[in-house]
């Protein structure tokens, strides 16, 4: 871990300079702000002062999944990494706490150790290891909402992984013609407003075409904050032609749909398309 180091302050006086020069801007974000936050020192040594990168990091993940061992060299001993996964504070009958990890999904294949940090406002991280898939993420981000703890963005995507993962073990995933982000998002938008129009409000009579040029090409949403463009046309308008493909407008009629090779984007994707919409809660589509 040549990148990482434990200052006892966090400041170009006491960090090494090579890493000094790589360390990240942290940013307090308030809506579509981004504040550069002020220097944050804690008292309670070593809590929140380690410095160092997710290739770095992530290796300590790996060593915890080879029995204490990462290229050749053993970090721990067999028994103590079996000791530090093992409950030692009970949550529920799947979850818990080893020692300094936090244990998940204890008896399924998504089991999970891991731990996350933050220094106040400007990062947030999270790092975990699924033995039982072999893999293991870590996921370090320089901003931080004022008023939220952490992003989700940290766990989407290692439950995406893992959701894929685990699908792909079972029954493996159709091939699709490549898409982009941008496509996906809004061809899950017009499968949304095709939804709520027809289930949500139950109206019986049909889209005509004309009413869905209206939505297409609005084009309501010409970027995210970061300037990433969130609206494809042609996404859309597949999206509102597959929800409207579905004959019996029933939730079960949906669901099936949902979970059959005509929906064009992973199932696993939905929950983070989901998120990129601004709908809260898993994808169920407004119901």
């Amino acid at each position: 871990m040549t990148s990482t180091q434990y200052p006892p302050v966090q400041d170009k006086a006491h960090i090494r300079p090579d890493i000094w020069a790589n360390l990240s801007t942290g940013y307090a974000k308030l809506g579509a702000l981004r504040i550069p936050t002020p220097p944050v020192y804690f008292a309670d040594f070593p809590a929140g002062t380690v410095v160092t990168k997710p290739s770095d990091h992530i290796r300590v993940l790996l060593a915890y999944m080879n029995h204490g061992s990462y290229n050749g060299y053993q970090l721990l001993k067999p028994e103590t990494v079996d000791t530090m996964l093992s409950m030692q504070v009970t949550f529920d009958s799947a979850n818990g706490m080893g020692l300094v990890w936090f244990l998940r999904d204890t008896a399924k294949a998504t089991f999970r150790f891991g731990h996350g940090g933050a220094h106040m406002f400007g990062w947030t991280n999270n790092y975990l290891a699924y033995p039982r898939q072999d893999f293991a993420i870590a996921v370090f981000t320089n901003q931080w909402p004022i008023r939220g703890l952490r992003y989700p963005e940290t766990d989407l995507i290692a439950a995406f992984i893992s959701s894929w993962l685990e699908r792909e073990a079972a029954s493996p995933h159709p091939s699709r013609p490549m898409k982009s982000w941008t496509w996906k998002t809004s061809y899950v938008a017009g499968l949304t407003m095709v939804e709520q129009l027809k289930g949500m409000l139950g109206i019986v009579d049909p889209l005509t075409p004309e009413m869905v040029n209206t939505m297409a090409q609005a084009h309501p949403i010409t970027a995210r904050e970061d300037g990433v463009p969130v609206w494809d046309e042609a996404g859309f308008r597949a999206g509102v032609a597959d929800m409207l493909s579905i004959k019996e407008f029933s939730q079960a009629e949906i669901l099936t749909f949902l979970k059959s090779d005509r929906l064009q984007v992973l199932p696993e994707e939905l929950e983070l398309l989901n998120h990129e919409l601004g709908l809260t809660g898993a994808f169920t589509l407004g119901r």
